[in-house]
């Protein structure tokens, strides 16, 4: 259900080997599996070396902290061991003997991959993170070489968070020198230009810079804590604003994530989620108060996706949903009877039973509530995560077999390799490789090239290399598959939206877009008749998106 820029147990942190002139910040990621407890909790291996001082800080700090904030999620923490190494690192191919981790900086990587393993939590790998848990109450303390390990995540691939902890706090002010600070401080301004750059002060923050709340609430609702413990009344500490973090709104969580998932035309995932929530309450034995209207009523919200994509199984097989049903009581017979329905996917022609008045239940999804989740879908940020990073990491993965061809033949097996390659990472499983693929993969070679003469310019540039060979070859297809990835995913949601829907259901949400554009309008654009803007709907909703994400780019600079 993690979205494919989230692993489970696997964090990416950025370490500083050496110390004056030759030292070096490189990217590592440290890893963390679960295994049965035994007489050690902790175990740690791997190429680097862990030091006997990090290796007992971690056991006597950092897994505290994991086992507190476990406990208030209602789970027992001391059943679970760990085996801790630190792969993947950038050193080791400057120097041939072992490496030893000795500072305390790995302590936000390490408490969130023991976490990801111990709940099963997808963790962002875009995002590269630093700093030193100072203690068993969950604050994140200053490390050393920021501006050396800011410079290693701008270089690094598919690397577009860099989450570290806040230099500018009381406490850390008192630490730092006036000429450290300021080297910091242009080192962050001038990181932001590549990477997002996230202070964090604690585990709360460091929690929520490193999950999203998708991955939270599929989670919660495997894990258990779904609904909150009674025992689990959090306070206002760092360790208790991180486990409410994990506890908080994960009902409204699922929805906005089921939400996000229709629209997207994702209905397998949307169908799992449904799944995961269905088996929390089996697994307890109760029903779902009011989970068939809300659901009935979210479909006709989402009717066009539903129309379009639905197939000929149903949301939830059968026995999933004759095991809800079973635990309902008679209060709950109109619900069950709003469940079955919704099921079935027969929303649009279904009677309402004699006893009963579904009005409510059939009443769509408020329409600014619906603009919201389309503005959402399309944004570039939304759109760069979900489409964009993915491609630029596997482009960043693929390894150029040679940078010059001499043959057409030889040309064209690595152009079809690289987009079969592409293909498979980032979900979109091509099968046995056919004709049909090496069609396709030309085609977009021919798309990428049309304004520099082809793909017969493209395979002169394989034979001479004047702009990088292949290289440049493999970039461009990567760069123009991205693009039009990321048009297809936005003119999708476009069709979901507006083109699939009713004339008046289109003028209400041109109205609903209209109203939030107001505010920033000139006079005499204010009252212009919304009807006459309909036609134009898709286009006003993009170009409004791409202001807001130009204002946000702008700010943040700052």
């Amino acid at each position: 259900m993690a979205s494919g820029n989230a692993k489970t147990g696997r964090v990416r942190t950025v370490l500083v080997f050496g110390r004056g002139d030759s030292a070096e910040a490189v990217l590592a990621t440290v890893v963390a599996r679960t295994r049965k407890t035994g007489r050690r909790r902790l175990r740690t291996g791997g190429a680097a070396r862990f030091g006997r001082a990090v290796v007992r800080h971690i056991k006597d700090t950092v897994l505290p902290v994991v086992d507190q904030i476990t406990s208030l999620l209602g789970l027992d923490p001391r059943r679970v061991g760990f085996e801790l190494s630190l792969v993947n690192c950038d050193a080791a191919s400057t120097a041939d003997v072992g490496m030893e981790v000795s500072g305390f900086s790995i302590d936000a990587a390490v408490l969130l991959a023991l976490l990801s393993a111990c709940l099963k939590l997808p963790v962002a790998q875009d995002a590269i993170f630093t700093g030193h848990l100072s203690s068993t109450d969950g604050d994140i303390g200053q490390v050393s070489s920021l501006p050396a390990k800011l410079s290693a995540a701008v270089l690094g691939p598919a690397v577009t968070r860099f989450v570290y902890p806040a230099p500018w706090t009381e406490h850390s002010l008192e630490t730092l020198a006036p000429t450290e600070a300021e080297r910091i401080g242009q080192a962050i301004r001038a990181a932001k230009s590549h990477l997002k750059v996230i202070p964090v002060t604690d585990v709360a923050q460091l929690l929520q810079a490193a999950v999203d709340e998708t991955a939270v609430v599929t989670t919660s609702l495997r894990a258990g804590f779904f609904e909150p413990a009674e025992s689990a009344a959090a306070d206002d500490s760092p360790i208790g604003r991180a486990a409410l973090y994990l506890l908080a709104d994960n009902e409204r969580r699922f929805w906005e994530a089921l939400e996000t998932m229709f629209l997207a035309g994702d209905i397998d995932n949307a169908k799992e989620l449904l799944l995961r929530y269905a088996r929390y309450y089996q697994r307890r034995g109760r029903y779902p108060g009011g989970f068939g209207r809300r659901l009935l009523s979210f479909l006709g919200s989402v009717r066009p996706v539903v129309l379009r994509i639905w197939n000929t199984s149903p949301l939830l097989a059968p026995e999933d949903y004759l095991a809800l049903e079973r635990l309902a009581s008679t209060d709950d017979y109109e619900d069950t009877w709003c469940l079955r329905v919704a099921n079935d996917g027969q929303f649009e022609s279904a009677a309402t039973p004699r006893s009963h008045s579904t009005d409510t239940a059939r009443a769509a999804a408020p329409v600014p509530d619906i603009v919201s989740a389309v503005l959402r879908e399309i944004a570039a940020e939304t759109v760069a995560r979900r489409i964009g990073i993915p491609i630029d990491a596997a482009r960043a993965a693929y390894r150029i077999p040679q940078i010059l061809v001499d043959s057409p033949e030889a040309f064209d097996g690595i152009v079809v390799a690289f987009h079969l390659f592409l293909l498979r990472r980032i979900g979109m499983n091509p099968g046995k490789p056919n004709e049909h693929h090496a069609a396709e993969a030309l085609d977009l070679l021919a798309r990428t090239f049309a304004s520099e003469g082809g793909v017969s310019a493209a395979r002169a540039e394989g034979r001479t290399a004047i702009r990088g060979g292949m290289r440049f070859v493999v970039d461009g297809l990567s760069d123009r598959f991205k693009h039009e990835c990321q048009t297809k995913h936005v003119n999708r949601i476009c069709e979901v939206a507006i083109h699939s829907r009713p004339w008046d259901e289109r003028v209400s949400f041109m109205s609903a877009l209209y109203d939030q554009l107001k505010p920033g309008l000139p006079a005499e654009l204010q009252f212009l008749p919304v009807r006459q803007l309909v036609h134009a709907l898709p286009e006003i909703l993009q170009a409004y998106v791409r202001s807001l994400d130009h204002v946000a780019q702008v700010l943040k600079r700052f």
